[in-house]
This record gives structure tokens, C-alpha cells and sequence, in this order.
């Protein structure tokens, strides 16, 4: 079960990946436009309407900043999905997004779990394939 979807502009791109029915891994990179915030949303809302309670994972390791709509759009969403999912995990190594997913985070009342070393998110993803 793989679907996947991809958005992008000249300075950042998106994709949404469900590899199976108890993960969706969401691909960031470059800069966050505003635009992305709602794609993502249908996107993962799709699969919580089709009946799946899934780990997200938002993989920013190649995002390299963000627009404040961008972030302002997701984070009342994190709340909303909050028990429609079973965990909520990102995995940052910019400063920049860091720093806006760290507000994000203290705002939703720390619902996300930050990871900024690869080895660990990945072990995060495999763990909720099993």
C-alpha cells in the first residue's frame, strides 16, 4: 500500500508518502511555502477519513526555513488530529525550523516528538511498521 503525492515550487517541495496503514511520512525540503500547509493537510486528512489511525512523520532534514503562515496553519491541525493519530514525529536539522517547530510544539502542548539525529527517526518509523 504505497500512495504517494508531491508538491513543489522553484524554492521548496512537499511529498506525502503512506507505505503502509500504520504510517504516513511527509517529505520536507528547501523553503516552506505557505501553499504546502493546506496539501498537507487534505492529504493526511484523507487517510484518517478512510478509517486509518497512523504515525505521522514529518522528515525536515532538508527543509531550510519557513514561511510563519506555513507554521501558523499546522499547528492548531497537530491539536485537532492529535487523537485521530497515534503519534505525531519530526525530524529537523536546521536551526531555523527548529526553533518554529519548537513554538509549534510548546503551543500544542508538546504532542511532538523532535528528532534531530536520522538513525533515530528512522528506527521511530520502523517501530510503527511492525
Amino acid at each position: 500500500m504505497s500512495i504517494e503525492e508531491n508538491w513543489a515550487t522553484p524554492r521548496g517541495s512537499v511529498s506525502c508518502l503512506h507505505p503502509a496503514p500504520s504510517v504516513v511520512l511527509i517529505r520536507l525540503a528547501g523553503h516552506l511555502e505557505a501553499s504546502f500547509a493546506e496539501r498537507i493537510r487534505q492529504s493526511v486528512e484523507a487517510i484518517l477519513d478512510a478509517g486509518h489511525q497512523p504515525h505521522l512523520f514529518f522528515d525536515a532534514w532538508e527543509a531550510t526555513s519557513l514561511e510563519t503562515r506555513f507554521r501558523t496553519q499546522l499547528t492548531p491541525w497537530h491539536k485537532e488530529i492529535h487523537s485521530k493519530v497515534k503519534s505525531q514525529n519530526v525530524l529537523v536539522k536546521s536551526k531555523i525550523v527548529a526553533m518554529a517547530i519548537s513554538v509549534a510544539n510548546m503551543a500544542v502542548g508538546h504532542i511532538i516528538k523532535p528528532y534531530n539525529k536520522r538513525h533515530e527517526f528512522e528506527a521511530a518509523i520502523e517501530a510503527a511498521q511492525r
